[in-house]
């Protein structure tokens, strides 16, 4: 059987036999395929292989944004994934490579079964958590949304373009950087309400030039505005952190485990 003929056979292996994973900000299931071994071992190339602190940042929620995309069978669904979605998902992917976990919890190496989060994942509804909503800053109108896996993308790779070619950077010394570009990915519009005929910011619109505009209003905005802002991130971060938080046993008592869905979590064997 010739390479080509492999490959469509692992194509249609995948199509017959897809996982089913719980979509929270969809509430519905979606189909993916399995995580490859060639991508496993990229994760492992990555965790062993950093480079810059800051580039590890950046270049680890790229890589598993990758994933979640590329494995989904329906591009149009996938196209819909929030970062809301992202430890929901990765959990799944996870859990189908290997049912369990050993993590260290209080200085102790404890076996979790990962089919108990798994399992309760379709009971975490957002409930009242609204997926797009608007602040007002006297006359300025910021709606606010969750934003898509990606657009995450785009402003992951703004991030990077800021310290293209440079040596040595430090975390630190790109916080305030991050600070905007995690704001901005955020934000559908902001629409100033003037005496004469209101003026509209699309930062859904990602074009250069205006991107550059934006970004520029959105630096000499009232910083009273940053509070509303993060209030809405906040909400979207604590239900991310609900989808992957359970009870377990733990050496015979019951404790409260939140998963931290990282790249050690996927290269965890």
């Amino acid at each position: 059987m010739s390479e080509q003929n492999i490959l469509e056979e692992l194509e249609k292996f995948y199509l017959d036999n897809p996982i089913k994973v719980w979509i929270p900000s969809l509430q519905e299931e979606c189909k993916f395929r399995p995580i490859s071994v060639g991508e496993q071992k990229q994760l492992i190339d990555l965790e062993n292989n950093k480079g810059s602190e800051l580039e590890y940042i950046v270049h680890e929620p790229k890589v598993l944004n990758s994933f979640m995309l590329t494995t989904c069978l329906a591009p149009d669904k996938a196209a819909q994934f929030t970062i809301i979605d992202r430890p929901a998902i990765l959990l799944q992917l996870k859990h189908n490579i290997k049912s369990d976990i050993v993590l260290r919890i209080n200085d102790e190496l404890a076996e979790i079964d990962l089919g108990i989060f798994v399992d309760k994942l379709r009971k975490k509804k957002p409930g009242n958590l609204k997926m797009s909503t608007m602040v007002n800053v006297h006359n300025f109108l910021v709606h606010l949304q969750v934003p898509t896996l990606e657009l995450d993308e785009f402003y992951n790779n703004y991030f990077l373009s800021l310290y293209s070619g440079r040596e040595n950077v430090d975390a630190e010394e790109a916080t305030g950087d991050a600070f905007m570009a995690e704001m901005s990915k955020f934000i559908r519009k902001i629409v100033f309400e003037t005496s004469t005929r209101p003026a509209t910011f699309d930062f859904s619109d990602t074009s250069t030039e205006n991107f550059n505009r934006n970004m520029e209003i959105l630096s000499r905005l009232p910083s009273t505005i940053v509070t509303r802002v993060t209030e809405f991130i906040s909400q979207i971060k604590n239900y991310q952190i609900k989808l992957v938080t359970e009870k377990t046993k733990i050496n015979g008592k019951s404790k409260s485990i939140f998963l931290d869905i990282d790249l050690p979590f996927f290269t965890t064997l």
